[in-house]
């Protein structure tokens, strides 16, 4: 702690301490103690404490489900260490900024805090300080929502190992845990499991955290229910619903609620898994929750489909899809007010950097300042570069190589205005691998994997240089084809389909077989993109119920 700080007294220093232990394990808990620290703190005139009281307030808000007051907060905490100039501070602010910005879908915006905070905080904070390794523990969650599974995976582990050496288990688990959920994705449900295992064991044998044992057994559900241990999943949401919800912890409560819910419904009690689906929507809605709130929408759309309620349905795949644009465009909108913010941060460091450098031109010589220099400017670079990388890396698919479902959305809107403003012949392509879990489950998940990158690249070597081609999610896939008619991408869509059934499969597996259903449209004047993306999802489903391998134009 820097010397010109005010000292806590005795009880402020029991109260800080009290509460880097309920950092993410107990948020009713953590928003009462900051809210004594912040007194504390303002009758002794201690404004550290008062930034570090804000900055809890802002974490214990944003578990609550109150991302708007989470960033109203961090703004008050940023006027303090403006008015104090104290850099540790302001790393923390940063972090808590791209903390809401990742859980309310804003990526890029996320990324941009935690580069300031982690080119702060190397020259603010000491090497192993938890608040550094806090910052890439950032840099790998958004990695792993953007889909790069592998990297993050590794790099969560390094992060618990470096947490349990510095005595901070709490955050190991967390880091375990989250290697663990990516492991998920992937598929690889027995490892996921594997971890999930690590990290309870890591629990039980150094503290007493029901609630991050319960947001364990959450994430626990999916590879049981995908291992066809169902009961066992049932079971994990069953006693970890309760927990959450009596912890306030929203997220978890609104993912639990998520799982349980599509759970009941696998297993046909939809009296059961309708009414949780529907309350966890609610809860998203309220607390800014929008990735999620596409996923539900999604299961939503998927039940009432089942149960030919094509109306509900439909209105749940649009409010799905207007979701996605809303991502687009609230990331758009939203760029001003983080700019000031990002503004008022860089005037408050200029300010405390104008102070540093008086004080090294003093202290140290030309040679000593060049040498700083050139470091600063390599450290510049190599910023630019990871910046560049994993933008990159953040619009493609990582399986198969082709756009994800974010760039998808991005071009699909695009060619949408373009079409729209010129009046040019536009047509969409919804393909969906047929039997795709048979194939799973008949042969091996690694083998679905190979399916998925051959199929990529058997539709992706008929297309033209302007076309689209993305994963839209699982064994579906999406191709934008502009000035396209209809009767010419009904042509294209059955050139596709007879690629892909006489590829030679057994290449992969033997007696492996793969077709694929498409369903094909174009976009009709004054058309929205909602509206034109449920019309090929129709078309679509015609196909399938129509008997699969086939093309159906809607």
């Amino acid at each position: 702690m820097p010397s010109n700080r005010v000292m806590p007294s005795k009880p402020l220093q029991r109260l800080l301490l009290e509460g880097s232990s309920l950092l993410d394990t107990q948020p009713a808990g953590l928003l009462a103690l900051a809210d004594e620290v912040l007194e504390i703190s303002r009758t002794t005139a201690n404004q550290p404490g008062e930034i570090q009281a804000y900055y809890w307030r802002a974490l214990a808000m944003r578990h609550l489900g109150d991302c708007a007051g989470a960033i109203e907060t961090l703004h008050r905490a940023h006027a303090l260490a403006k008015a104090t100039r104290d850099q540790e501070c302001l790393v923390l602010i940063l972090l808590g900024y791209a903390r809401i910005s990742t859980v309310t879908g804003l990526y890029d915006a996320g990324l941009q805090f935690l580069y300031r905070a982690a080119g702060l905080g190397e020259s603010a904070l000491p090497p192993e300080h938890p608040t550094l390794l806090d910052i890439q523990r950032g840099y790998c969650i958004i990695k792993s929502q953007l889909g790069h599974f592998v990297a993050a995976i590794q790099e969560f582990k390094l992060l618990a190992e470096r947490y349990m050496a510095l005595g901070l288990v709490r955050d190991a688990v967390y880091c375990i845990n989250n290697a663990g959920n990516n492991c998920s994705r992937m598929l690889d449900y027995q490892q996921a499991l594997d971890y999930y295992a690590q990290a309870e064991a890591l629990l039980r044998t150094h503290g007493d955290w029901p609630l991050l044992l319960a947001v364990l057994q959450t994430n626990r559900a999916t590879p049981l229910w995908a291992l066809g241990r169902e009961p066992e999943a049932l079971l994990a949401l069953q006693e970890a619903l309760p927990v959450l919800m009596a912890a306030g912890h929203r997220s978890s409560e609104v993912d639990a609620r998520t799982k349980l819910g599509k759970l009941y419904i696998a297993r046909g009690d939809y009296e059961a898994g309708e009414p949780l689906l529907l309350r966890a929507l609610e809860l998203a809605a309220e607390s800014g929750f929008t990735p999620i709130r596409v996923e539900i929408h999604e299961a939503l759309a998927a039940y009432y489909k089942a149960g030919k309620d094509f109306a509900a349905a439909l209105a749940h795949f649009e409010a799905a899809v207007a979701l996605k644009g809303e991502m687009s465009s609230r990331e758009a909108s939203e760029r001003l007010d983080r700019g000031q913010t990002l503004i008022q941060l860089e005037t408050a460091l200029d300010e405390v950097d104008e102070e540093r450098s008086k004080r090294r031109a003093t202290e140290a010589t030309n040679d000593q300042l060049r040498i700083m220099a050139d470091a600063l400017a390599e450290a510049s670079r190599s910023q630019n570069r990871l910046v560049e990388n994993l933008r990159r890396e953040a619009q493609s698919d990582p399986l198969t190589g082709l756009a994800n479902r974010r760039r998808l959305d991005e071009r699909l809107f695009e060619e949408h205005q373009r079409a729209s403003r010129y009046v040019r012949p536009l047509s969409l392509l919804f393909l969906d691998l047929d039997h795709f879990k048979h194939i799973n489950d008949g042969f091996s998940h690694l083998t679905g994997d190979a399916v998925l990158r051959t199929t990529a690249l058997v539709l992706n070597e008929q297309l033209r240089q302007c076309d689209v081609i993305g994963r839209f999610g699982g064994e579906e896939f999406v191709i934008v084809l502009p000035e396209t008619a209809m009767s010419d991408a009904l042509l294209v869509a059955g050139k596709l389909r007879a690629m892909v059934a006489a590829y030679n499969w057994s290449s992969i597996a033997v007696d492996l077989a793969v077709t694929i259903s498409i369903g094909v449209t174009e976009l009709s004047p004054g058309e929205t993109v909602s509206a034109w993306l449920a019309r090929t999802d129709a078309a679509l489903y015609r196909a399938k119920h129509a008997g699969r391998d086939r093309v159906e134009p809607g």
